[in-house]
């Protein structure tokens, strides 16, 4: 999808090291000059540049060389032919008129990335490329992200795999292959029998637990130490094996994944343990029964920013309370939400979330002769967690909240509060959209919903419809204050699209319901709000209705 010429380096980027830097070629082949000059002026993603070539007729030589291809021009070819003639993972926009969109409906159509329907605008053009550019970046962060993970478990000399619920492999590392002696796709998929060649009844037989360990980890539902025998191309193995439940979004176990060190030929724990801190992705912190340290790795090092000489031998409490008091520690939280110790750093202007895995060491007696700390940098996950969050409770036009937000946020904080309910619904807003089309639709909803946050700054506000909207109102004893403001937001709405010879048609209609019982549900007073906003409307409409239960 990226050009020959990418330039893919290693850089700094608002305080965090990026891996790549990409520069797109968009080609676009249209006599209409407004392309090129909008797509020229539009700012890139994050780490990407762009460069825009025009050219006024369609070239199947030219269409090669490009990331994205606009076609705006009257060619022979089909969409078929028109997507051979790109890169392999081009993006290919296809524009037209309105009137020909049943020419899409082709057999081969999806070999289009986008359509854009003509006449389009210069904020239309910014929006859909905006778009694109977004796609390719998480496209490229997405990648980028799977050769961290393939490089890194590559390069550890452990064997690493990961497994579904039927104990099938989903991915192995090239440690994992040189134990068992063949190659990844003729393990991928495969389950542990096979891998091992081994029958289920030599298994039943030996001492092997590989499997019932795997049932042990789904049981706990965390991570798991094991001492296991396997039956490798070298003979009886010994291995020392970490295994952790994988689970998706909703807390559902989906799978395992395992760490195993082959420890048959290691003459003490203490070298074991030595190569496993040093092998390990994480920072490591090792303390002994009373609580020294004894051992950090280089990553830990890097994240504290402390040589390991300045460390060993001091107690844990002296190093948490006094040393990391004083390099820039934000936050230290005993237990967070998933159990684990939290630590938030902040150093070099440069924040940094590491959640700590504590884990026992016990001797071949089973006692307890250590601990050893994990700390693993969750700060991308936790921003994307963020992220998913707010997309999942917010309307991507308006930025308000959207109707599950609404009902979750009702259910937590209502409480005994008495509660004012204020259901808007915009007015003649289909005959803006029908005569001057969606954009227009948009911009006036975009416009609703800041004169909205502007007239109940305070208050939970949320689109829960097409044109449609709720504004609840807690603690609402006073009801004079509530109408107050229902009719300074009419007065707003009618001073942002009088004067705008389309929309001086627009206006808005709302219905007040209010309750201070605790026992009337949420879905009955937007019902009585509902029917306050019908009697506006039936009343001329731009106006304002409160709900009793005469009027119902």
């Amino acid at each position: 999808m990226f050009s020959d010429g990418l330039d893919t380096r290693c850089m700094l980027y608002a305080g965090e090291v990026i891996m790549y830097t990409c520069t797109l070629t968009i080609l676009v082949f249209s006599t209409d000059l407004t392309l090129e000059s909008v797509l020229s002026s539009i700012v890139p993603a994050e780490q990407f540049s762009h460069t825009v070539q025009r050219f006024s007729t369609f070239s199947q030589k030219l269409a090669a060389t490009g990331d994205i291809v606009i076609i705006d021009t009257p060619t022979e070819l089909s969409l078929f032919e028109l997507r051979s003639c790109c890169k392999k993972d081009a993006v290919l926009v296809f524009c037209t008129e309105r009137a020909q969109e049943a020419l899409l409906h082709s057999t081969d159509y999806q070999q289009l990335d986008d359509v854009w329907f003509k006449p389009y605008t210069e904020d239309f053009i910014a929006f859909r490329c905006k778009a694109i550019f977004s796609l390719l970046k998480t496209k490229k962060d997405r990648d980028l992200f799977q050769n961290y993970l393939d490089t890194t478990i590559d390069s550890l000399p452990d064997m690493i795999w990961f497994k579904d619920l039927q104990g099938r492999h989903l991915k192995v590392n090239n440690g994992f292959c040189k134990a068992v002696g063949k190659e990844k796709k003729d393990i991928q998929g495969r389950d542990h029998y096979f891998i091992w060649d081994i029958d289920r009844e030599e298994y039943t037989k030996g001492e092997y637990i590989c499997l019932d360990t795997d049932q042990a980890v789904l049981a706990a539902r965390k991570t798991c130490f094991f001492t296991e025998h396997v039956k490798s191309k070298y003979g009886m193995r010994q291995f020392r094996t970490y295994k952790s439940p994988l689970f998706d979004e909703t807390g559902t176990i989906m799978g395992t994944v395992g760490i195993a060190h082959d420890v048959t030929d290691l003459g003490n724990m203490d070298a074991e343990l030595d190569l496993l801190v040093r092998s390990l992705p994480f920072a490591i912190l090792v303390k002994d029964e009373h609580e020294r340290i004894v051992k950090v790795n280089t990553k830990f090092e890097e994240y504290f920013h402390i040589a390991a000489k300045d460390i060993v031998g001091k107690t844990y409490p002296l190093w948490r309370d006094c040393i990391l008091s004083k390099r820039g520690i934000v936050r230290f939280l005993e237990r967070n939400n998933d159990g684990h110790r939290e630590i938030v750093l902040r150093i070099n202007a440069t924040s940094r979330i590491l959640e700590i895995h504590e884990e026992q060491i016990v001797d071949v007696f089973h006692t307890v002769i250590g601990q050893i700390n994990m700390f693993r940098d969750i700060t991308i996950e936790r921003t994307l967690k963020q992220k998913i969050i707010h997309s999942s409770n917010t309307d991507f036009l308006t930025g308000l909240y959207n109707r599950r937000y609404f009902y979750a946020f009702m259910e937590e904080n209502r409480g005994h509060k008495s509660i004012a309910l204020l259901y808007l619904d915009i007015d003649n807003f289909k005959i803006i959209n029908d005569c001057y089309g969606h954009d227009v639709g948009d911009s006036v909803l975009v416009t609703i919903a800041r004169l909205l946050k502007e007239t109940f700054l305070e208050n939970l506000i949320s689109r829960i419809g097409g044109d449609e909207f709720l504004v609840a109102i807690m603690n609402a004893d006073d009801m004079d204050r509530v109408c107050l403001k229902a009719q300074l937001f009419l007065k707003r709405v009618q001073q942002a699209f009088g004067g705008n010879e389309q929309l001086k048609m627009l206006s808005v209609s709302i219905g007040i319901a209010e309750t201070k019982s605790v026992t009337m549900s949420v879905d009955e007073l937007i019902r009585n709000a509902d029917t306050a906003l019908y009697e506006s409307k039936r009343n001329g409409k731009a106006r304002y209705s409160v709900y009793s239960p005469e009027s119902a």
